[in-house]
C-alpha cells in the first residue's frame, strides 16, 4: 500500500442504536448499486430463459427458500412466497427453476421505490413476480415469508420482523442474521462512499423478539 493511501475499513463504530450512530443511508441507492442488481438479475434471467437452470450459488445461498417452496408447493393452488429486501428477483429465478413448471406461484418482492421500478424492466410481462415498496396489507395469506441480508438494516427491526411474521400462514424464512452471544450494537457499513447503519444483535434478543 503506497504511503499516501488511507486504510479502507469496512466497519466503524459501536453504537447503541440507529439514532446516534448518524450515518446516512444513501448507498442502496448509488448507481453502481444499482448497476451491479440489474447485470446480476439479468445474467440469472438470461440463463434461466434457455433452459429453466440458474448457476448454483443463488439456489445454494438461499438454500431455505427453494427448499421451502419444494415443502410448500401443491399444483392445485397457488404459491405464494414474499420476500422483503429481495432486491430486482434474483431469488424469484432461483425459486422458479426449482420447481415445476406447472406450478402457479405469485412471488412478491418488497424493495425501495428506485429498486421497484427498475426491477419492474426486468420482468415486464412475467405474471409471476410483483415488485411493490411496502408491505401488504394480507395477514396470513403467505405460505412463505423470507428475508435476507435485509432486516439489519431496518431501525424499527422488532416492528418491521413482527410485521413480516403477522404475513406468514406456514414458514418464515429469516437469512443471514448477524446475531450471536454478544450485546446489541450498531455499526455503521462504509458502502460506495456512503455509510448506512446495521444492526448486530445479541442472539437471545433476537430470539425473546421472535417468541
Amino acid at each position: 500500500m503506497g504511503q499516501n493511501k488511507v486504510p479502507f475499513h469496512i466497519w466503524e463504530g459501536i453504537f447503541d442504536d440507529f439514532k446516534s450512530a448518524g450515518g446516512f443511508d444513501e448507498s442502496f441507492r448509488h448507481p453502481i448499486w444499482y448497476q451491479n442488481l440489474q447485470e446480476r438479475t439479468q445474467k440469472l434471467l438470461t440463463q434461466y430463459n434457455k433452459d429453466r437452470r440458474i448457476p448454483s450459488y443463488p439456489v445454494a445461498h438461499e438454500h431455505p427458500l427453494t427448499t421451502l417452496a419444494a415443502l410448500a408447493a401443491h399444483p392445485t393452488r397457488t404459491l405464494r412466497i414474499l420476500d422483503f429486501g429481495g432486491a430486482m428477483g434474483h431469488d424469484f429465478l432461483a425459486v422458479a427453476a426449482s420447481l415445476p413448471e406447472n406450478q402457479p406461484l405469485d412471488y412478491v418482492v418488497v424493495e425501495l421505490p428506485e429498486i421497484v421500478e427498475k426491477a419492474k424492466t426486468i420482468f415486464p410481462s412475467d405474471t409471476r413476480i410483483t415488485f411493490t415498496n411496502s408491505l401488504p396489507n394480507e395477514a396470513h395469506t403467505f405460505d412463505i415469508v423470507h428475508t435476507a441480508s435485509a432486516l439489519h438494516y431496518c431501525e424499527d427491526w422488532k416492528g418491521t420482523l413482527r410485521d413480516l411474521a403477522l404475513l406468514s400462514n406456514k414458514y418464515f424464512s429469516l437469512c443471514d442474521i448477524p446475531a450471536g452471544s454478544i450485546p446489541t450494537f450498531v455499526s455503521l457499513q462504509n458502502f460506495y462512499g456512503s455509510k448506512f447503519r446495521h444492526w448486530f444483535w445479541n442472539i437471545d434478543e433476537f430470539l425473546l423478539a421472535m417468541n
